[in-house]
C-alpha cells in the first residue's frame, strides 16, 4: 500500500495547544483532566478500556480505576497484588475483566462492585471477555500469559468450565474478541479461534524480521466481524475471514502497510485508522533511555498514511512500545481516541469548525479565519466579531490601517462611542482617509461632529476625497453651513476646481440650484444647463449663452465639424425653451461665433423653424459654409431668405444646381439653361427645364448650343418631343459633323414614331368598334315598338311625319353621335398618314447625306 504524508508536526501535550504549523492539523490534542493528574502522581497506568461514559485505567499497583469521561473518578478498586496487564469490557459496559501478574482474572460488575477472582498460578498478559458475556449467559472470557496457553473460560451446567483453545507456542501477549471470533499472539504467529464450532481457524505467522514479541508486543483490531487488522513491529497486516465449504472458516491475509517504525498501538479513526508508533535507534535491544517522541499516524482508508504528528508525552525518552497503547469506545468508527501511557492519557479526536477558526487565526490568517467565523454561530473569542477585532489590531501593528478600517463594521456594529473612538484614533495617526469610507451614516448615526471633522480636514489636505463625501453622505449629518463656510474660506485662498465641485454638489444637496448653477458655470460643467432644465430658472442663463454652449469643451480641439465645438446638449436646451431664451439674445451672444451660431440655427430650424425666421440670412451664409445639404434644402423650401443673396452665395461658391434653382426662380431661364449646358453638361436636365418653361425661345437656344456638339445631338434626338422636329435637327447639323451612336439614337426615333403609329391604329381600331356598336344600339332602338298616349308625353315629344313614331329629343340627339365618332377617327386616320410621311421625309434627308 502507498505511504502518502500531508504534513508532520510536533505536538506538545503539557499545554494541550499545538504550535502554528504551515499546513493546519487533522487532530487535536488535550490531556485527560480531572483527578487523573493527582491519581498518577503515586501510580502510572499500564492498560486502558472504555465505554461510551466509562474510563477504565488498570495500574502498576493493581488499582482498578473507574473513571468519568471528564476525569473524575468514580471508583477506586484494588482487585489485584500486582499490575493490571490488560483490561476489557462487555458491549453493555458494566462488566470488566482484568488481567494481572499477578496470575489472576477478575470479572467485576462495575454496577454492584461484585467482583469474581479466577486464579490462573502465572502471570497473564491479556485477557478479553466476550462482548455478550451479560446477555448471552455464558460468561465467557478468555485469558493467556506466561504459562503458553489460551484459556477459554465459560460457564458449564455443573459450574465454571475451562478449555485450552491454544498451547505450546510462547507466551499469549495480545488478544481481542468480535463476535464468534478470537485472536491472540504468540511467538508463532497470531492465532485465530472459532467459538462457535470450537474450532481453530488459522494462524498467521510472525513476521519474519520481527524481535522478540515480549519487546514488541503484538497489537490486534477488529475492523469488521470479517476484518483483523494486525500491528506487528514495523508492518500492518490485514486478515479476511471466509465461510468455506461445511461453514468451515478460512482466513488468508496480506501486508498493507510498510511502516518506518514501530507499532506501538492501533484505533479505529473514522473511516481509518490511528497508528501509534514508537521510535528506537536500536530495535534489536531496545534500552529506555534512548526513545524518542512517539508518533500518532493517520491512516485513510485506503491504508495511506495522510498524517503524522509527534507526541511529547511525559517521560517518553525512558519509555518502551509496550508502555503505550490506544483506545475508542464501542462502535463502527471512533473521532476521539484515548492515547495511554504510564503518566499520561492524551484525547485526540477530530478538530473542529471552531478549533480550525483558533488555528488560523494562531497562524496570523486571520482573513480565513473571519471567513470562517462568519459560517459559524459561536460566541467569545471565536465569535466573527473577536476574530475580526483581532485581525484589525493585527493589521494596526503592521501599519496597514486601510485594510484595518475595513474591519471596522464587523467590529463595532452599532455601537457609537466604540465608532467615535476609533474615528478619533484614527485621526491622531493620520490616517482619516483610510477610515473615512467605511465611517457609517446609518444604524448607527454618530455625532454630527465626526462628519464636520472629517469633511473639514479634507477641505485643503483631499478634496477628492472631500468630493466623494459630500456625494455620498446625507446632507442631514453634518453642519452644511459649516462645511459651506469652510470651503469658501479655502476658494479665497486657493481656487481649487475639485473643492469647487464638491460646494457646487453640497449647494445642490441643500436645495440652492441657484448657486450651485453659479459654481458649475465657473467649473465649465454640463451640469450647469442641467439645473437650468430642472429648475427653469432659464433667466439665469440669458446672459451667459456663450458660456454655457461651451460647457465641456475641450479648448485645444482641432474639428473641421463644428458639433465638436459645442455642447449639443445646451444647445437643444436653448432650442426648446425659445419662448424662455429668445433666438434674439442668443443670435446677439454667439454673432461672433460661426460655429455656434449655425450649430443654433441648425438645430432651431429643425425644432422650431418659426423661431428663426428671422434670421434666414444668417442661415443662408452659415448652411452655405457648414451644411451645404441643409442650405440646399433651405433654398427649395423657403420663400422668404433674400433671393439676391442666395444667388450672390451660389456663384461665390459655385454650387451650380442651387443657382439653377434660384435663377429660374427668378425668371432668369437663359442663363439658368446655359448653366446647365455649360457648367453641367447634362442634356437631359436642359431638356425638362425647357419642357418645364415651355418656351419656344429656350428650345431654340437649346438647339443652336447642340447643334456642335454630338453628344446633345444625340441626347436631342432620344428625347425628342413635339418641340424638337428631328428632320429640322437633322438638316440644321452642320455637313460633316460626326455623330457617334447615331445608328442607335436613330432606332430610338424609329421606335418612337413606331409605337405612336401603333398607338394610333389601336385607338382607331378602339373607336372603329365603339361606332359599330353605338350604330347597332341606334338601330335596336328605332325598331322597337312603343306604346303611349298623348298625355303621357311632354311637349318636347314629337312624332317625325312618315315613320309615324314618337322620337324623344334625346334620341335625335344620339343620332349625331356616330357623326362625330366617325369625324374622331378621321382624324386619327390623318395622324397616322403624317406619321408616315413624316418618317419617308426622314429617311430622305438621310440619303442625301
Amino acid at each position: 500500500m502507498s505511504r502518502s504524508r500531508s504534513h508532520s508536526r510536533s505536538v506538545n501535550t503539557s499545554d494541550a495547544t499545538s504550535d502554528a504549523s504551515v499546513e493546519e492539523p487533522i487532530l487535536k490534542y488535550s490531556k485527560l483532566k480531572g483527578e487523573l493528574p493527582t491519581l498518577l502522581a503515586r501510580d502510572s497506568v499500564s492498560s486502558i478500556a472504555l465505554d461510551e461514559q466509562t474510563i477504565l485505567l488498570g495500574t502498576h499497583s493493581g488499582v482498578l480505576y473507574v473513571l468519568d469521561a471528564d476525569g473524575t473518578a468514580r471508583k477506586r478498586l484494588r482487585i489485584h497484588k500486582a499490575a493490571i496487564a490488560a483490561v476489557s469490557l462487555d458491549s453493555t459496559g458494566t462488566i470488566s475483566a482484568t488481567a494481572g501478574i499477578d496470575g489472576n482474572v477478575v470479572v467485576t460488575n462495575l454496577a454492584t462492585n461484585q467482583a469474581t477472582t479466577y486464579p490462573f498460578g502465572r502471570p497473564l498478559q491479556t485477557v478479553a471477555i466476550d462482548p455478550e458475556y451479560k446477555n448471552n449467559g455464558k460468561a465467557r472470557f478468555v485469558a493467556g500469559g506466561l504459562s503458553e496457553k489460551m484459556v477459554l473460560v465459560e460457564k458449564g451446567w455443573t459450574g465454571q468450565r475451562e478449555t485450552v483453545i491454544g498451547n505450546r507456542q510462547g507466551p499469549i501477549m495480545a488478544s481481542a474478541w468480535r463476535g464468534n471470533l478470537v485472536a491472540w499472539s504468540n511467538d508463532k504467529g497470531v492465532r485465530l479461534y472459532d467459538t462457535l464450532n470450537m474450532r481453530d481457524i488459522g494462524i498467521v505467522p510472525v513476521p519474519p524480521n520481527a524481535p522478540r514479541p515480549d519487546l514488541f508486543r503484538c497489537r490486534l483490531l477488529w475492523q469488521t466481524d470479517e476484518t483483523l487488522l494486525i500491528g506487528w513491529f514495523d508492518q500492518l497486516l490485514k486478515v479476511s475471514i471466509h465461510e468455506g465449504v461445511g461453514k468451515i472458516l478460512t482466513l488468508d491475509y496480506e501486508i498493507a502497510l510498510h511502516l518506518d517504525n514501530i507499532v506501538a498501538g492501533l484505533a479505529r479513526f473514522h473511516d481509518g485508522l490511528l497508528v501509534m508508533c514508537y521510535i528506537t535507534q536500536d530495535r534489536e535491544t531496545p534500552r529506555r533511555t534512548d526513545a524518542e517522541r512517539p508518533e500518532i499516524y493517520i491512516v485513510n482508508d485506503k491504508l495511506e498514511i495522510i498524517s503524522e504528528d509527534a507526541l511529547g508525552l511525559a517521560g517518553y525518552g525512558r519509555l518502551g512500545a509496550n508502555d503505550y497503547d490506544l483506545a475508542t469506545r464501542p462502535g463502527t468508527s471512533s473521532s476521539v481516541v484515548y492515547i495511554m501511557s504510564p503518566k499520561d492519557v492524551v484525547i485526540a479526536e477530530s478538530r473542529t469548525a471552531a478549533d480550525h477558526i483558533q488555528w488560523l487565526a494562531d497562524v496570523e490568517r486571520y482573513e480565513d479565519a473571519l471567513e470562517a467565523a462568519k459560517l459559524e454561530d459561536l460566541s467569545g473569542e471565536l465569535s466573527a466579531r473577536a476574530i475580526a477585532d483581532r485581525y484589525m489590531q493585527h493589521l494596526k501593528e503592521q501599519d496597514d490601517f486601510v485594510e484595518a478600517a475595513k474591519l471596522a463594521p464587523e467590529v463595532f456594529g452599532l455601537e457609537v462611542e466604540a465608532w467615535e473612538r476609533e474615528i478619533f484614533a484614527y485621526a491622531e495617526k493620520g490616517h482619516l482617509d483610510a477610515i473615512s469610507p467605511w465611517i457609517p451614516v446609518e444604524s448607527p448615526r454618530l455625532g454630527s461632529m465626526i462628519y464636520d471633522m472629517v469633511l473639514g480636514s479634507y477641505v485643503r489636505s483631499q478634496p477628492e476625497s472631500l468630493l466623494d463625501l459630500i456625494r455620498t453622505w446625507p446632507i442631514e449629518v453634518y453642519d452644511e453651513s459649516a462645511i459651506e463656510r469652510a470651503i469658501l474660506n479655502s476658494l479665497s485662498t486657493c481656487d481649487v476646481g475639485t473643492v469647487r465641485q464638491a460646494l457646487a454638489e453640497l449647494y445642490v444637496k441643500a436645495e440652492e440650484p441657484r448657486k450651485a448653477f453659479t459654481q458649475y458655470l465657473q467649473l465649465g460643467r454640463p451640469e450647469a444647463f442641467e439645473l437650468v432644465q430642472r429648475y427653469n430658472f432659464f433667466d439665469a442663463v440669458q446672459d451667459d449663452i456663450l458660456r454655457i454652449v461651451q460647457l465641456g469643451v475641450a479648448e485645444d480641439i482641432s474639428s473641421d465639424d463644428p458639433w465638436d465645438y459645442v455642447n449639443a446638449q445646451a444647445i437643444e436646451m436653448l432650442v426648446l425653451n425659445a419662448g424662455a431664451i429668445p433666438p434674439a439674445k442668443v443670435v446677439s451672444q454667439l454673432g461672433s461665433h460661426d460655429r455656434l451660431l449655425f450649430c443654433y440655427l441648425r438645430d432651431a430650424a429643425e425644432r422650431a423653424p418659426t423661431a428663426v425666421e428671422p434670421y434666414l440670412d444668417l442661415q443662408l451664409s452659415l448652411f452655405a459654409e457648414y451644411d451645404r445639404d441643409k442650405f440646399s434644402e433651405l433654398v427649395h423650401s423657403s420663400a422668404g431668405f433674400p433671393l439676391q443673396q442666395a444667388i450672390e452665395i451660389c456663384e461665390t461658391r459655385d454650387y451650380i444646381p442651387e443657382l439653377i434653382f434660384l435663377l429660374g426662380k427668378t425668371g432668369n431661364n437663359k442663363r439658368a439653361l446655359h448653366l446647365i449646358i455649360q457648367k453641367l453638361q447634362d442634356v437631359t436636365q436642359a431638356i425638362n427645364f425647357a419642357l418645364a418653361q415651355n418656351d419656344e425661345e429656350l428650345w431654340e437656344d437649346l438647339i443652336a448650343y447642340s447643334l456642335d456638339k454630338p453628344a446633345f445631338i444625340r441626347g436631342l434626338l432620344e428625347q425628342a418631343t413635339q418641340s424638337i422636329d428631328p428632320v429640322d435637327l437633322l438638316r440644321r447639323m452642320p455637313s460633316g459633323t460626326p455623330l457617334a451612336g447615331l445608328k442607335q439614337s436613330l432606332v430610338k426615333v424609329f421606335n418612337d414614331f413606331d409605337l405612336q403609329l401603333s398607338l394610333s391604329q389601336a385607338g382607331k381600331q378602339i373607336h372603329v368598334t365603339e361606332l359599330t356598336a353605338s350604330t347597332r344600339k341606334l338601330r335596336a332602338k328605332q325598331r322597337r315598338g312603343i306604346a303611349l298616349s298623348t298625355s303621357a308625353f311632354p311637349s318636347d315629344t314629337f312624332v317625325v311625319v312618315g315613320s309615324g313614331r314618337l322620337i324623344r329629343r334625346e334620341v335625335i340627339d344620339s343620332q349625331w353621335q356616330p357623326r362625330r365618332e366617325k369625324q374622331h377617327a378621321r382624324k386619327v386616320a390623318d395622324k397616322v398618314t403624317d406619321c408616315a410621311l413624316h418618317r419617308e421625309k426622314l429617311l430622305a434627308v438621310l440619303e442625301m447625306r
